[in-house]
Parts: structure tokens; C-alpha cells; sequence
């Protein structure tokens, strides 16, 4: 790695192994010390490299209008506040926002673009009339939900501006690329200790020279580390240094999850820094670097301090190195010889040697950045997804595959009638192309595959889609099926009204909870929250096919005994009531869709509560009162994915119960006291 200081290693441990023996035995007091002070500092390194992953994201936004707000509609959802509409915004979507002015105009805003109506007195959100385009001159208006600011929102990085936000971190690799080499050229020529306190007070300091510094520190510490611990240790100690930088990595995503402001969040990461540069002057030059200069007497002083902190005896290096009064080497050793880069290629073997490391350091690091750098964007917790390579969304996969596979196995036996379970087929459209052409559960419906030209030309506001069969489950019927099933299984079930998951102990050993909404008193989980959901049940048996707006708000479902026309989703609202605006914008958007609903009859209004959370809720719980002990397994949040995962998720539960039942039959262990 560092040319000199290797050639230099070698050359001492041939010649002078009593030097290593002595010294570097393995790692005592003072090597741990040292050790520690660089490998903290690590931890800065793996945090600025990571900086940039909350420091510069991108969140959702739109043109701010030209005026004060009286009314905002987007889809089927009307408020007063922009602010309340970046819920039901789908990520990538270019879906408009429609806007009334005080002043009585109507505008239709995007996220790089906004439109004025000239008719103002529509408020449809279709509108096909004429309209005029404007820039975002007044700025933009971001989704503050998850951060109150970053470097994009602060300089409005978006848009025709875009490209400014996107060279953040190739700009910051380009100087990692730079660091190594300048640093590691300089530690070679140079001081060791020198650099590393140099690279330090520059991360203290980002974001002037600190791209130059990770990759310099880096570098350099690694060589330092090395030069000081002893033959038995040097594996482990290299090796574990990198540690620190894995978990500096946690400290960004910890770091990210509790400040949501780009400025704060860049100064709590760098005051990281802060402990080691009031250590880092306590560094001394390694003995070898120093004898390799011929700086005998420094390093006299430095192997006395660590035998003082190792509580052994020291050594003279006069006497192991044959040096005279005057200083100067009775045996010189050889001269050093100079090295190039070309070296590493001198023969076929030495060649083929370094091109498979710098490969399998290319392809680490590919895996590494290309996930870590972009964890906002691989769905599931942004947070969780700095720890973890498996994402949220392979879990729901899995769930969705079971649930998928229990429902194909009714649908093919005789009891699919009574179960309310049917074989549906029929089209998901997108009004733009989809960043994921073929989605997560592409593979588990069946006979899935992209619309053809002709298909799309039934849905002329739309130009991407999905052709797939798929089930369809009645829960009005499904649910009464299973409950027959439980009881036909020695199932009991009681009706009682509870507030306390402790009243259903001593009487039961274990509870699942299943509460959904009521898990805000029973669990006192404060993120479960209601989403509303209102739908129409119309008669329509021409129609066959289902059909969904890829926005989920949007859809036709053809059941057993009717066709379901959806539908809303509105956060937080606890109203049951059927609202008849909504219920004509249902039908309207519906027959938008498929015009022959439009001879549809014996509409019904149906409302329901989607009890939602950030994820769902798939763990144990130990409750504890004094010597009482209740297992819980909490399982409820699925929000409008219920049906879609319900037996996946059941499964699981049912494994994480048969753990609690594992534990209540093992006996305690005996006191021998």
C-alpha cells in the first residue's frame, strides 16, 4: 500500500527481528491507546461519506403559486392547506395539484411547471380547456413531513437546477479519489502522525477540504496502525479498524432519523471530530518511519514511552542497530529503493495479482455506494436502510406470496364459492412510465405482462399499463368462511369489550393482538392512524374486468354479487358517514374510465377506517406487572394492504406465537442457592 514504509517493514523484520520482538510483541497499553484515538476518528470518516444521503435529498414539491390559497383539490381530495396534499402524492408522479387564488383564478401546478386556467370558473381536476404555462418564478413549495430542510430545499435545487444538486457527491468522490492519492503521496515523503493531524483538523471543518481528507485519513491511519501494533494483533487490529467507519455509518442514519435540518444535521455529525483533535497532538512518529530517517534519538524517546506504558523494560537502539557515539550507524542498512506504479505490473503473476484486488475493491465499493447512497430511494425505512440490505419490500413480497398462493389453493377447490374468493382479470394504467416497469409481485400474479398499444388506446389519458389475473377476495364473505373454519378446528370465540390488554390475564397464556385502530389504547401506539376510505357498490354485471389508476384512488373491481367503485384515501378522518360530493367525483372518475358505468344501478355508499401506520406492526411484546408476565404478539397497521398480505402476516405471527409458547413451556432454571 504505502511503497517506503513497506520496503522499510521488510527490511527491519530480516534484519532486525529483535526491534520487532521487543517492540511489537503485541498490543499492550500503549499500542490500545493509540489505537483507539485513530479508530474513533474512523468513525468521522464514515460519517462524511455518508453525509450527503439526508444532507442532499431531493423531497417531493411543486410551483408555489402566484397569490394566497383559498382552496387546494388534488384527485378526489379537497383541503385548504398545500401542506395537507403531499400525503396522497404518489413519489415520481407528475400528477398536477389544482389551486384556487383568492383573487378567484385557478391554477393547475407541477412540480417544474404551473398552469393558469382561462376558464376560471372550473374547479374540475380535468380540465381540457385552454390554460397558459408559467416558470416557477415564485419559487416552490416542498413536502416537509420528513425533513423541515435540506441543501435542495435551501437553494431550490430543482428543476432547471437540478443538475447542481446531483454533482454533490461525485464531486465529493472525485475528492476521495484526490485524498489518496495526495495524502498517501505525502505520508510516504513525509510524517505519518504529520498527516493524520493534518486530515483531522480538516473534517472539522466540512465542507472545505474534508473530500480530501476521508480518503487521506483513511489511507494513512491504516499504515499508522499497522507500524505499531505487534505481529500477533496486526491482522485483527487492520482489520477492525474499519469497523469504526461501518458504524459512523450509523451514526448518519441515528443522526438523520432526530434532525431534520440540513444545517443542524451537518453540525452535530462534525462535532464527531471534536474529541480527536484534542487528542491527536498526543500522536508520536512510529519507530520505523523515524529510523528510516535516521532520527535515532526520537525514536529512543518514543520506545521508552511505550515501555513505560507496557510497564517493561526498554531497549537501546544503539545496541540493536550497532550505532557509534556520534550517532551514525555502524551497519547501515541498504538504501531504500524507489518504486513506481508500473511495478505492480513488472510480470504476468504480480499483474494478474493487483488487477483481481483492484476488482474486488471496485465491486465492493460499487455494492456498498450504489446502496448506501441511495437508501432514500430503495423503499421501507431511509433510516433502517444505512443498516440493512434486505429492504421492507422483500418482506411484503413474501407476505403477498403466501397470501397469494393460500387464496389460489381456495379458488381451485370447492370451497371457493363459499369462501368468496374469484379469479379476476384486468389492467393497472399509469398516466406517465413508472420508474419500476415491472414491479415487486410482477412474478407471483398470473400471466403478467405489459399493454399493448391497442389495449391502451381504451384509456386515452394514459400511457403506460399492466395486464395481469389476479384474485379477489369478498370480505363479507371470506371473513364469516374462516370463522366457520375456526370453530370447526375447536375454536372458541367470545365477544367482549376490553380497555386493558391485562384483563384477558390469567385467563389466556398469550394474546395476538389484532386491534387495529384500537391498538392507539390498548398498545398506546400513537403512530396508528385511521385512513378513510369510501366506496361505491353498484350493479354492473357486463362488467368483467377490473381496472386501476396506478394511483390506487381510482379503481373498478368486479365481484361476486357486485362491482366496487373506488375510492378515497384521506388520513386521519374518523368520519363514517358517506359524503354524496365524494360519491358523485367516485362515479364521475369511474365512468371516466369505463363509460358503460354510467347504466350502472342500485347504488350504495359504503365508508371504512384502513387502520395505517408507517409500517406494520409484526412483533413481540413481554408485558410486566410486579412477578406477572402476559406475551403479546402484536399484529395489525396493514393499512389498505390487508387483504393483499393478510395470510402472509398470519403466518408470521403464528411463528412468532409458537416462540412464546416455547418460552412458557421451558422451565425456569433453579437458583443452587
Amino acid at each position: 500500500m504505502e511503497t517506503f514504509h513497506v520496503c522499510l517493514c521488510l527490511y527491519f523484520l530480516a534484519h532486525r527481528s529483535a526491534i520487532i520482538t521487543f517492540l511489537f510483541l503485541s498490543l499492550c497499553r500503549y499500542q490500545i491507546f493509540l489505537y483507539f484515538i485513530c479508530a474513533f476518528q474512523n468513525i468521522s470518516c464514515g460519517i462524511h461519506y455518508l453525509a450527503s444521503v439526508f444532507l442532499s435529498v431531493s423531497p417531493q414539491h411543486t410551483c408555489r403559486p402566484p397569490g394566497n390559497v383559498s382552496q387546494v383539490l388534488f384527485q378526489d381530495l379537497s383541503t385548504w392547506q398545500l401542506e395537507d396534499i403531499w400525503t396522497q402524492v404518489s413519489v415520481g408522479r407528475e400528477d398536477h395539484i389544482l389551486v384556487q387564488l383568492q383573487d378567484g383564478e385557478v391554477w393547475e401546478l407541477t412540480s417544474c411547471r404551473r398552469f393558469r386556467r382561462d376558464d376560471q370558473s372550473s374547479l374540475d381536476y380535468e380540465y381540457s380547456g385552454r390554460k397558459s404555462s408559467f416558470p416557477c418564478l415564485d419559487g416552490y413549495i416542498y413536502d416537509r413531513s420528513k425533513w423541515l430542510s435540506t441543501v435542495v430545499t435551501q437553494w431550490d435545487l430543482v428543476c432547471n437546477r437540478e443538475w447542481f444538486g446531483r454533482l454533490i457527491q461525485p464531486t465529493f468522490m472525485f475528492g476521495v479519489l484526490l485524498g489518496a492519492v495526495i495524502f498517501g503521496y505525502l505520508s510516504d515523503r513525509g510524517s505519518n502522525s504529520l498527516v493524520v493531524v493534518c486530515v483531522t483538523l480538516n473534517l472539522a471543518h466540512p465542507p472545505c477540504f474534508v473530500l480530501q481528507s476521508g480518503s487521506g485519513y483513511l489511507v494513512v491511519v491504516f499504515v499508522y496502525v499497522t507500524e505499531f501494533a505487534g505481529m500477533k494483533s496486526r491482522t485483527w487490529a487492520s482489520i477492525h479498524l474499519h469497523s469504526f467507519f461501518a458504524f459512523g455509518t450509523m451514526v448518519v442514519a441515528l443522526t438523520g432519523y432526530f434532525v431534520r435540518t440540513w444545517w443542524i444535521y451537518q453540525i452535530v455529525l462534525s462535532s464527531v471530530t471534536v474529541p480527536f483533535i484534542l487528542c491527536c497532538w498526543m500522536l508520536p512518529e512510529t519507530p520505523f518511519w523515524l529510523i528510516s530517517g535516521g532520527k535515532y534519538e526520537e525514536a529512543q524517546k518514543v520506545i521508552d514511552t511505550m515501555a513505560k506504558w507496557n510497564r517493561t523494560r526498554s531497549c537501546k537502539l544503539s545496541e540493536l542497530l550497532s550505532l557509534d557515539h556520534d550517532g551514525s550507524a555502524g551497519n547501515k542498512p541498504s538504501q531504500v529503493e524507489k518504486h513506481t506504479l508500473s511495478e505492480l505490473f513488472y510480470d504476468w503473476s504480480i499483474g494478474a495479482r493487483t488487477l483481481i484486488l483492484w476488482l474486488i475493491w471496485f465491486t465492493g465499493c460499487l455494492g456498498f455506494y450504489t446502496f448506501s447512497l441511495n437508501s432514500v430511494h430503495l423503499g421501507g425505512s431511509e433510516y433502517l436502510n444505512l443498516f440493512l440490505m434486505d429492504t421492507p419490500i422483500q418482506k411484503q413480497k413474501q407476505w403477498f406470496k403466501e397470501t397469494f398462493d393460500h387464496l389460489f389453493a381456495i379458488v381451485n377447490s370447492a370451497e371457493a364459492e363459499d369462501a368468496g374468493v374469484i379469479l379476476v382479470s384486468g389492467w393497472q394504467i399509469f398516466r406517465s412510465i413508472p420508474t419500476e416497469e415491472v414491479p415487486y409481485w410482477a412474478d407471483v400474479v398470473l400471466g403478467f405482462r405489459k399493454m399493448t398499444k391497442d389495449e391502451l388506446k381504451k384509456f386515452p389519458q394514459h400511457v403506460f399499463g399492466h395486464a395481469f389475473t389476479t384474485l379477489k377476495c369478498e370480505g363479507p364473505t371470506y371473513l364469516p368462511w374462516l370463522q366457520k373454519r375456526l370453530k370447526g378446528s375447536g375454536g372458541l370465540i367470545l365477544t367482549r369489550r376490553i380497555e386493558d390488554l391485562w384483563e384477558l390475564h390469567p385467563s389466556f397464556d398469550i394474546v395476538v393482538n389484532c386491534s387495529g385502530l384500537g391498538s392507539r389504547q390498548l398498545a398506546g401506539d400513537s403512530q396508528i392512524f385511521p385512513v378513510r376510505g369510501q366506496v361505491l357498490k353498484v350493479q354492473a354485471p357486463w362488467v368483467k374486468r377490473f381496472i386501476r389508476d396506478s394511483s390506487g384512488l381510482t379503481y373498478i373491481y368486479p365481484g361476486v354479487s357486485n362491482v366496487t367503485l373506488g375510492g378515497t384515501r384521506q388520513k386521519g378522518d374518523w368520519n363514517l358517514s358517506p359524503d354524496a360530493e365524494i360519491s358523485k367525483e367516485i362515479l364521475s372518475r369511474c365512468c371516466a374510465l369505463e363509460p358503460s358505468l354510467r347504466g350502472a344501478y342500485d347504488l350504495r355508499e359504503k365508508v371504512g377506517l384502513r387502520p395505517s401506520r408507517p409500517g406494520v406492526r409484526l412483533e413481540k411484546e413481554l408485558l410486566a406487572q410486579g412477578s406477572r408476565r402476559l406475551p403479546v404478539v402484536h399484529h395489525y397497521g396493514h393499512g389498505s394492504g390487508g387483504i393483499a398480505m393478510h395470510w402472509g402476516t398470519a403466518l408470521e405471527a403464528t411463528r412468532l406465537v409458537n416462540e412464546c409458547v416455547q418460552v412458557l413451556r421451558t422451565p425456569a432454571p433453579k437458583s443452587k442457592l
